[in-house]
């Protein structure tokens, strides 16, 4: 009996209406079971999920799965703290295009008004390298005409090519004509680019890429060129010889130098010139200065006044019959200061004319134009 039952499978089955507590077994006939499975068990066995419950519960999880992605990236602002965090916003289009091309200095193509706000773009100067180019004085030429037929200043051609006399510019000489208007600077001792920058009030960034510096490391000697910066009128009129002009119209009666004394006829230095015209002749100021002294000296240069001026000059004017400014007063060359006299040691109406450098007198035709 029992060998029997081994052999046979065995179902444990509840009888709900059974007066009996527990579980009848039930053979079912020809049916084998391995050695390893026989086990009886008053155990009540979980049966797996129906196909019709696994449905209805992977659905909701993978929808709640799906809007949980499309949350994260949709843009949505993150509540944290009670409060939305910020979204990044990236410029539009346009707008990129704007930033770029606003250093090369060129539109991009379909460019709008719309495309944002106005960049700066940065100066000419700045952007293009320095150049230069080489030309031969012709037969003719003038080197204002020089300097507008490519549009740069005079200054600019001036102090690019180191001139220091217009007036010994000849023909077959070679000009170097750069393509932006500014001064050549050497530099000095004590010299630094920012001194540079500020005392010619160039943006040191421009002198930096204007001569490809990659530092603000300079040596004495060093040749800067300072776009935009201007020639003083002090240098401007001393090359091309009008930093004086002569003081009065009148005949040179006595040049600079050894002379015989009017008076006593004893060879003698005489530190000016003579300028000989009539009594009341006006005299006007050489050069830009200051009167810093006013005077008479009867025994000697009569009425006179002195001038200072740029470039540790001083002027002379004596023997006049008239002062018409005073000390301390600043005077602009060409303008009337007195008028021709015979006042002091004079044998006729007529102007002493005298030019001192550092307190040097030196020959007042060598500086007149």
């Amino acid at each position: 009996m029992l060998a029997s039952l081994q052999d046979q499978k065995i179902v444990k089955r509840g009888t709900p209406g059974s007066q009996k507590s527990g579980f009848f077994p039930v053979v079912i006939k020809n049916t084998k079971i391995p050695a390893y499975k026989r086990v009886i068990s008053t155990e009540k066995k979980r049966s797996p999920l129906s196909p019709g419950r696994r449905f209805f519960l992977i659905v909701p999880l993978s929808l709640l799965a799906l809007l949980g992605i499309l949350f994260m990236t949709s843009g949505i602002p993150v509540i944290r703290n009670g409060s939305p965090a910020p979204v990044l916003e990236l410029p539009g289009e346009k707008s990129i295009d704007t930033l770029l091309y606003a250093f090369t200095g060129e539109a991009p193509a379909g460019a709008s008004d719309e495309s944002g706000p106005e960049v700066e773009i940065p100066a000419a100067s700045i952007l293009k390298m320095f150049e230069s180019v080489s030309y031969k004085v012709k037969k003719g030429d003038t080197l204002s005409e020089i300097a507008k037929v490519n549009k740069v200043s005079l200054g600019t051609l001036i102090s690019f090519n180191n001139i220091q006399d217009v007036r010994k510019i000849g023909v077959g000489t070679t000009l170097r004509i750069p393509n932006a208007n500014g001064i050549l600077y050497r530099v000095k001792a004590g010299d630094s680019l920012s001194l540079i920058s500020k005392k010619n009030n160039v943006v040191l960034n421009t002198i930096l890429d204007a001569n490809n510096l990659d530092t603000s490391v300079i040596r004495v000697g060093q040749e800067l060129f300072l776009p935009g910066a201007e020639l003083s009128s002090f240098e401007l009129k001393r090359v091309t010889g009008e930093l004086f002009v002569y003081p009065a119209r009148g005949e040179l009666s006595s040049p600079f130098g050894m002379r015989s004394d009017p008076f006593t006829g004893v060879q003698r230095m005489h530190y000016g010139i003579d300028l000989a015209n009539y009594e009341g002749t006006a005299i006007v100021a050489s050069m830009d200065g200051k009167v810093v002294s006013v005077g008479n000296n009867p025994k000697g240069f009569g009425k006179y006044v002195i001038l200072q001026h740029q470039g540790g000059y001083q002027t002379l004017y004596a023997h006049l019959s008239k002062i018409l400014v005073s000390v301390g007063q600043k005077i602009a060359q060409k303008s009337k200061l007195g008028e021709m006299g015979t006042t002091g040691l004079s044998t006729g109406p007529h102007l002493h004319f005298g030019v001192y450098k550092n307190q040097a007198p030196v020959d007042p035709l060598k500086y007149l134009n």
